[in-house]
């Protein structure tokens, strides 16, 4: 759950970005090492983490998953809380695969704690990765075959 509701913020977020485009724009050519985290920050004051998390609290989610999808992208913060680095590791590896539609931002990286916590070596995860795309590839083929 906390996989499929943790980016559900930048929903809500969109048209505040869209109305904003050129700031965000004029943002991203500035500082070309940030990420839209930190633009919806440094711009709006908060980010689509924090709006999902609360959207997530209103809904009566658990608050292990609230707290997980706040966290998501600074899962250090949050001590050994598992479910906050398995889906910040998730996330940035959808980020790295080219499936989470920033492209012309810069990538994020995997927190060191977050690896020592969940005991995933790099290669590991590319592994997992490199399976996930084969996996969508063939869904994809199935999904369009004439």
């Amino acid at each position: 759950m906390a996989g499929l509701l943790h980016d559900v913020g930048k929903i809500i977020l969109d048209p505040y970005i869209r109305e904003r485009k050129v700031l965000f724009d004029r943002y991203m050519e500035t500082y070309p090492q940030k990420c839209v985290r930190d633009a919806e920050r440094d711009i709006l004051g908060f980010d689509h983490a924090m709006i999902a998390a609360v959207l997530c609290e209103n809904w009566d989610i658990p608050r292990p998953i609230a707290f997980a999808i706040r966290n998501h992208h600074q899962p250090g913060t949050t001590g050994d809380h598992q479910l906050a680095h398995i889906v910040h590791q998730a996330d940035v590896l959808v980020s790295r695969a080219g499936l989470a539609g920033s492209a012309g931002y810069a990538p994020p990286e995997i927190h060191d704690n977050s690896q020592s916590v969940l005991s995933l070596h790099p290669d590991i995860l590319q592994q997992i990765l490199e399976k996930t795309l084969q996996y969508l590839d063939g869904l994809s083929d199935r999904l369009f075959a004439a």
